[in-house]
């Protein structure tokens, strides 16, 4: 445990140091915008029977709008579904190189916190797209306007807690399987592996989607 760190490795890029979250986050990204691109073509060749890749997208697109449906009791709620599934694709990928070895980016705290300010941006645009301009800053004010620089502290802390949390539940997982490597044999790691790299993530992913939806509902409320 004493040469386990979270630590990534740095590296300097005109002069910055950088982790090797930032490139790790780079590759995903990229494989993300490729999976998108596919989809958005693969969309064309659509069958009204749906089998195979088919039945997978379309079952995904159906989990996230009835998700956001079930939450957001607003005519708007489709517009939350893309985001919903990026999210998805994300926490997916990173799952995904966890599993081949390579340390995913969101066990990086910058990382987890740029999924989390990003989450709070959408969350306010989201609000301000219902209420309008005046009428978000209204809602702060409710039910009495002492009430305003509490709300607004809650919903900066949102980002935070957020990062904070997709943050410690990743890196426990790395924590418990570098451990479990260490202890047992081989065999056992590779079935536990299975759970800590891809259920575990989809649960952390599930976890955070959640809370998307319920900060966007809290803060839609009329």
């Amino acid at each position: 445990m004493e040469n386990f760190s979270m630590q990534m490795p740095e590296f300097l890029l005109g002069g910055l140091k950088l982790t090797m979250a930032v490139p790790i986050s780079w590759v995903i990204t990229g494989i993300a915008i490729l999976i998108m691109l596919f989809i958005r073509f693969a969309v064309k060749n659509f069958k009204e029977m749906p089998k195979g890749l088919q039945n997978v997208i379309e079952l995904s697109v159906e989990m996230a709008e009835k998700a956001a449906k079930n939450r957001i009791h607003n005519r708007h709620f489709g517009a939350v579904v893309p985001y919903l599934l990026v999210l998805g694709i994300y926490i997916g990928l990173n799952a995904f190189f966890e599993l081949l070895g390579i340390t995913p980016s969101i066990s990086s705290l910058s990382a987890t916190l740029a999924m989390g300010l990003f989450t709070f941006i959408w969350i306010n645009w989201y609000a301000f797209r219902v209420h309008g301009f005046f009428g978000r800053f209204a809602a702060l004010a409710r039910p009495m306007a002492f009430v305003a620089p509490f709300k607004i502290i809650t919903d900066l802390a949102i980002p935070v807690s957020m990062a904070c949390r997709l943050f410690g539940n990743m890196t426990a997982g790395i924590i418990v399987m570098t451990l479990i490597y260490s202890v047992v044999p081989v065999a056992i790691p590779s079935v536990l592996a299975v759970y800590f790299n891809i259920i575990h993530a989809v649960v952390q992913g599930y976890i955070f989607i959640t809370l998307t939806l319920s900060f966007i509902e809290e803060n839609i409320q009329e």
